[in-house]
């Protein structure tokens, strides 16, 4: 049975920079040898997930159409000022009111919760309270900043504006990620995000557009909703929602790189849990380090010895001028790939450059 290993190619000295298994050149002979005696096969990192498609709801259109003629309506009714005719009103906007906080995802949601608020004042001050009416238009006000009363809205008087508040937002998000506080826009970048509001509840939604298509002006949805901020509270931190990385992904193996490439030795925390390090050394040599979640082997050098030019065991060692076999390094022949023409042997090279000299050398020539 052989087992896929998610490979990565590194060269120094750009150790943390992945590169595909193409880039490999000449050591292909060595993978083919490490490959065949470890029962493995080196395969590419998974390909970064495409953003998804944004998700078209198809009740928007009319959920929206329903919204606009309850406040449309609830408008007419409350011109009348008809004391009798509040108890009606008021159950439409309250069930429009819950529809339009029910899907807070929508654009429109921040807008249109404002105005059904708005509206709930008004019925207030028909019913002759004064009290609610303003703190509705308060709450109203947050939402979409505030706008013009017409005549017949009345005049409410709003409550005094209470200390700002400091909101951060954590960075650590997708690029492309965009958050609307109350239908404001406001991209992530390298540093916080860091905004001052009222406090009160606000509406957020945090979506994600595809910057590998400009033109593509669709949005896909990563969280909304509503948050309530305290006065109380002098700063206030959110963590933005993100979704998961992948294991063995490029995400996932980044920390793993940056920490090899600073210590050959050093430690880290991935998802994946089997991964190979490769590096092309020279004569079609491959350099390959296995590694876990937490860190890597000491490297091990593969390479496939061409069969003997004389007779005896039918296999020599390269001539004196290579320089992959005057360093000195510990060879160890564990495997014969058979399927190669010509008999090729499947050598295991390791502890290089070492002063003392190397050990005898051990050949499995198979069964014959």
């Amino acid at each position: 049975m052989t087992l896929d290993v998610p490979a990565v190619v590194i060269e120094s000295p750009a150790e943390a920079t992945p590169r595909p298994l193409s880039a490999l050149g000449v050591a292909f002979a060595g993978r083919i040898a490490w490959e065949t005696a470890e029962s493995v096969r080196a395969v590419e990192l998974p390909e970064p997930p495409t953003p998804p498609k944004p998700h078209l709801d198809p009740e928007r259109a009319s959920r929206l159409t329903r919204i606009e003629t309850i406040m449309r309506d609830a408008r007419t009714e409350l011109d009348v000022a008809d004391v009798a005719q509040l108890g009606h009103v008021r159950a439409a906007l309250a069930a429009a009111y819950g529809e339009a906080r029910a899907h807070a995802e929508d654009p429109e949601a921040p807008f249109l919760v404002a105005e059904l608020l708005r509206l709930l004042a008004r019925a207030e001050l028909v019913a002759g309270d004064l009290g609610g009416a303003s703190a509705l238009r308060a709450r109203a006000r947050l939402l979409d900043g505030g706008r013009l009363l017409g005549l017949s809205e009345g005049a409410a008087p709003l409550p005094p504006q209470a200390p700002l508040v400091t909101v951060t937002w954590t960075a650590d998000a997708d690029p492309g990620t965009v958050a609307y506080l109350d239908g404001n826009e406001h991209a992530f970048g390298p540093a916080p995000l860091v905004l001052t509001i009222e406090p009160g509840e606000h509406h957020v939604r945090i979506v994600a557009r595809d910057l590998r298509d400009p033109s593509n002006v669709l949005e896909t949805s990563v969280w909304a909703g509503w948050i309530v901020v305290a006065a109380a509270e002098p700063a206030r931190t959110f963590l933005l929602p993100r979704a998961p990385i992948k294991a063995c992904s490029r995400d996932d193996l980044a920390p793993a790189l940056t920490a090899v490439a600073a210590d050959a030795n050093g430690h880290f925390a991935v998802g994946c849990t089997d991964w190979a390090l490769l590096r092309e050394k020279p004569n079609g040599a491959l350099e390959v380090r296995r590694c876990d979640a937490h860190g890597c082997a000491p490297p091990v050098v593969w390479m496939t010895k061409p069969k003997g030019k004389s007779g005896g065991d039918g296999v020599d060692p390269p001539p004196p001028s290579t320089s992959i076999w005057r360093s000195g390094w510990t060879y160890a022949a564990i495997g014969a790939v058979a399927a190669v023409a010509g008999g090729l042997a499947a050598w295991r090279l390791g502890a290089f450059d070492r002063g003392e000299a190397p050990p005898a050398t051990l050949r499995w020539e198979g069964v014959k």
